[in-house]
Formats: structure tokens, C-alpha cells, sequence
């Protein structure tokens, strides 16, 4: 089964996430901390009169975070089992570096792996290869446990609200 994906860095390896779930990809702007949160949340991005959880993908995954970079980016998904609806949909920002481009990979060609879960990461999916070399599938519904995302669902719209000079314009 193929699928098409979003390539990108962290840690110096490569991930890739499921295209149906990207709403856009964004440069990498100065986020609003949150102070207390775990180290891999990133911050809050302003997007589109909303506010957006944002996690740093490296810090999620556990490895040495990438120099910022002109590739640097924000993606922003659709998070699992969010309404359709635009206005009422959850999303979820994942900064990560070399975000460049869109392929194609089949995770379940022969020789691909189911990939190795390290304790309490249920977000990295199995390991296929394509003309790069190997690359895994991160899985977005594990990413940031339930409780986590209780507590950052912020990210209702901000109704007339004027944009900020870090927020991403439509």
C-alpha cells in the first residue's frame, strides 16, 4: 500500500508523515512559550486567528534537535480523530528541519521493518526504504499522549482577533 508523505528531518535521520494529515507547512517563526510544559513542546503558534500546540519533533523523538535552518518549518496537521469541519477542527503544529519535500513510500514493501518502539513513544511507525535510504513513518496519534493534549487545547479560533506579528497570514 503506498502513501504519500511529508519528508523531513530530526536528529539527523529522516521521517516521514502521512500527506492526508498535513493542513500546511509553515516557516519556523518565534513561538509563545509555555512555561512548565514537557521540553518537547515547542510552543503555541498564532495560525489563522488560532492558537496551535506545537511540538519540536526532535525533542519528541528524543535525539539532538537540528541547527535552525532556512528548512526549518512548522508543519501543521489535522490531529486524529479531529471534526472535519474547518472551524472547528484541532490541529497540531510539528517543527522539524529539511522539511523539503513530498514522496511516496509503500510501509509495507518487502524488507521494511516494524520499527523498534522505545518506552512511551508510540509515535514512530515502520521503517521502509526509498531512493535516500531508510526512512520512518511517524504515527501523529501517538505523538503526544492524551493527557498532553487535554492540557494544550487552546487552540480555539480568536474571534476579530487582529493578526500578531508572529502569526502566520492567510
Amino acid at each position: 500500500m503506498r502513501v504519500h508523505v511529508l519528508l523531513l528531518h530530526a536528529g539527523g535521520q529522516r521521517y516521514a508523515l502521512p500527506s492526508a494529515s498535513v493542513v500546511e507547512v509553515v516557516p519556523s517563526v518565534p513561538l509563545r512559550e509555555v512555561p512548565g510544559a514537557p521540553a518537547e513542546v515547542a510552543g503555541l503558534l498564532h495560525y489563522r486567528g488560532r492558537v496551535v500546540p506545537v511540538v519540536d519533533l526532535a525533542g519528541r523523538l528524543r535525539v539532538a534537535p537540528p541547527p535552525a535552518t532556512f528548512s526549518t518549518r512548522i508543519v501543521v496537521c489535522l490531529r486524529p480523530g479531529s471534526p472535519a469541519d474547518t472551524a472547528t477542527r484541532r490541529l497540531l503544529g510539528i517543527r522539524a528541519g529539511d522539511v523539503t519535500r513530498v514522496g511516496v513510500l509503500d510501509p509495507e514493501a518487502p524488507g521494511s521493518h516494524p520499527g523498534v518502539l522505545p518506552d512511551g513513544l508510540r509515535a514512530l511507525g515502520r521503517v521502509t526504504r526509498d531512493e535516500e535510504g531508510l526512512v520512518q513513518l511517524v504515527e501523529l496519534e501517538g505523538l503526544l499522549g492524551a493527557d498532553l493534549l487535554a492540557r494544550l487545547d487552546s487552540e480555539v479560533p480568536v474571534p476579530g482577533a487582529a493578526p500578531a506579528a508572529d502569526e502566520v497570514a492567510t
